[in-house]
């Protein structure tokens, strides 16, 4: 255990994270990478679905430290983020359809943007065709 560079409290570390022992975690790229390239050369899927999940559920609130990230316990080493991870702002109303601000973007970018993104990046993994009727209102 080394001690947390922030808080004062205690973490376990890898070389590309450290947990907190509140959970929370901080993302560390090595030096010769930018954080977010990391992100997307480990996962990238992972990172657009995400970003595609919160601006259809309306979570304002994922910045790099609400991240969820699984780690190899036998070398240590990040495998991928978290499917799904903190969601306790989400179901908020937005004032516009672009949403809030995307948190994790390097550039000033709107949820809607960064969605359309993920989309573009790596499609949309339907599995079977949205129907009309499914939305009609039915009259007993």
């Amino acid at each position: 255990m080394q001690s947390c560079p922030r808080g004062g409290g205690r973490l376990r570390s890898c070389n590309v994270a450290a947990i907190h022992e509140d959970g929370t975690c901080t993302i560390y790229a090595p030096y010769d990478m930018d954080r977010d390239d990391f992100v997307l050369k480990t996962d990238a899927y992972g990172y657009h679905s995400m970003n595609l999940i919160d601006y259809l559920v309306g979570n304002t609130d994922r910045h790099w430290g609400n991240w969820g990230l699984l780690v190899d316990n036998n070398t240590n080493k990040l495998t991928k983020l978290h499917p799904l991870m903190d969601f306790n702002k989400s179901f908020l109303a937005y004032d516009t359809l672009d949403g809030a601000r995307c948190l994790t973007c390097s550039t000033m970018k709107s949820q809607r943007t960064t969605a359309i993104e993920a989309v573009q990046a790596i499609g949309l993994n339907q599995i079977a065709e949205v129907k009309k009727e499914w939305f009609e209102i039915r009259l007993g």
